[in-house]
């Protein structure tokens, strides 16, 4: 296959989309957030995707349920009927995850974890005709992500 001639508007449009989404679920919290979001990649016949990746501040026990209502309200009104969530451990937190395990037909997924620690979002847009070497090369995600400041492209 040519890939020259696929078009990646589908595939820039899912990473607008649930990279707005992500935000306004980052917002509820607020504070510093890592951005480790991956590059697009190859998915299906002339698809690619992004895999999105933040961690953000801790959560205190007392704050959580509230939080998790208004952010479990939020999804709810994109679509998505997430299920909730404890664990235990060292670190006891909640959970919110569509769909509950795996991932969609199309690839997709959305989770929320939170702690006192840290809270940590992870997604996967869905797999929408584009161009991963171009995308790539044009840093898109990188430039395209609401929330954060690029960094400099680095020179040789």
């Amino acid at each position: 296959m040519d890939r020259t001639s696929i078009d990646s508007s589908a595939a820039k449009s899912e990473w607008l989309h649930l990279s707005k989404r992500i935000e306004a679920t980052q917002n509820f919290i607020g504070g510093d957030w890592e951005f480790i979001d991956s590059n697009a990649r190859d998915c299906g016949d002339g698809g690619v995707q992004w895999v999105i990746g933040r961690i953000g501040p801790g959560v205190p026990a007392a704050e959580r349920r509230a939080l998790f209502d208004e952010v479990e309200a939020a999804w709810k009104a994109n679509g998505w009927d997430p299920v909730r969530t404890h664990f235990g451990g060292d670190a006891p937190g909640e959970m919110l995850r569509y769909p509950a395990s795996g991932v969609m037909d199309d690839g997709f997924y959305v989770e929320f974890d939170s702690t006192v620690h840290a809270t940590t979002m992870g997604a996967q847009t869905p797999c929408a005709a584009g161009d991963g070497d171009q995308l790539a090369k044009e840093q898109f995600a990188d430039n395209n992500t609401p929330g954060r400041t690029p960094s400099a492209t680095p020179t040789p």
